[in-house]
């Protein structure tokens, strides 16, 4: 990886670029055998993790990103192999933390969020320990692209658990008011643009959808304040209706 990066320098060849490249992807990412076990040590896993979450989400050269990305998924991939601790596994989220955080404060993030939503599609216990980080973070961001880019994140996480109705049920209990909080929050700030506005609809609709399979309509509907109830009845219209029916 260090090699790939700095062939990416003004001095770089690009027969080289390319070779390199192609080892990492073809021989190493896409191999069929991979370390398993306990050969490997789950801080070096964290230490190359990290590395990879930060050349993803920082690098200027899409071509890097790309790689780092594979990397990424390759290395959760081994992780998922052995069998750790959710105590073990929090210093993994921590890194994904890291770089959502940087993504909501920092412009100069150029994370692609479509690439934790695959972490979060191959690996859904990622997605279920950054839920409640995620519904909290939203409210915070003020850039309103990103804002809706990472509602499309939850949506995700919550598609993640189709078939597992225990474990998405024990998450939303316990995220339930921030999730009323979210959609007041985003229904407050709905925005001008016809296309966004859609996908807030959209994502509302998923959560009423959703709280209704598990049975935690009831519950649900007693963490609306007043507010949040006349901002459904008006912005989600129809899908309203059905889900007090």
């Amino acid at each position: 990886m260090q090699a790939f990066v700095k062939s990416h320098s003004a001095d770089g060849s690009e027969q080289f670029k390319q070779r390199i490249g192609g080892i990492l992807q073809k021989r190493i990412f896409k191999a069929k055998d991979y370390p398993k076990g306990d050969g490997v040590e789950i801080s070096t896993l964290e230490s190359l993790l990290e590395k990879a979450l930060k050349l993803a989400s920082r690098s200027r050269y899409t071509t890097v990103a790309s790689v780092a990305q594979n990397a990424a998924f390759w290395l959760l991939k081994i992780i998922n192999s052995k069998s750790h601790s959710k105590q073990e596994l929090a210093s993994v989220v921590e890194k994904f933390q890291y770089i959502l955080t940087d993504y909501f404060n920092n412009k100069k993030s150029r994370l692609k969020l479509g690439f934790v939503k695959e972490a979060v599609r191959r690996n859904p216990w990622v997605g279920e320990e950054l839920f409640g980080f995620v519904l909290q973070k939203i409210g915070c961001t003020k850039a309103e692209y990103r804002r809706v880019q990472t509602l499309e994140l939850v949506d995700c996480i919550l598609k993640s658990w189709a078939g597992d109705d225990s474990s998405a049920s024990k998450v939303l209990k316990k995220h339930l008011s921030q999730l009323c909080e979210l959609i007041q929050e985003v229904l407050t700030k709905i925005p001008e643009n016809k296309s966004r506005r859609q996908e807030v609809r959209r994502f509302c609709t998923r959560v009423l959808q959703t709280v209704t399979k598990l049975n935690l309509k009831d519950r649900f509907q007693k963490k609306l304040n007043p507010e949040t109830l006349s901002l459904c009845e008006a912005q989600l219209g129809a899908a309203f209706v059905r889900f007090q029916k």
